[in-house]
């Protein structure tokens, strides 16, 4: 509860700070950017969930695609493109 107070209060803030002639303009640029990058999450779920539940049915068999959650867990680090998942989840040295 104290988190959202937090964003809350400091979301507050910044439309306090958007009415300021020097910094107004980087809080209008912040909201442009955070609702372009909400909508490209929206299209971003839609896929991970697609080609998740893809993969779980084709290669249920294999160990990262065995569970719907893995599976898309798996999926969305495939699309970022840069981690490798046994890297990071099947790693022993992980765990310890």
């Amino acid at each position: 509860m104290m988190s959202a107070n937090v964003t809350l209060a400091w979301l507050n803030l910044l439309g306090d700070i958007r009415q300021l002639p020097y910094l107004g303009i980087y809080v209008i640029m912040f909201f442009d950017i955070l609702k372009t990058f909400l909508r490209f999450s929206v299209v971003f779920l839609v896929f991970v969930v697609a080609f998740g539940l893809g993969f779980h049915l084709l290669l249920i068999n294999q160990t990262p695609f065995a569970t719907v959650s893995r599976s898309l867990l798996k999926t969305t680090v495939m699309m970022t493109g840069e981690f490798e998942f046994e890297g990071i989840f099947e790693n022993p040295q992980f765990y310890r």
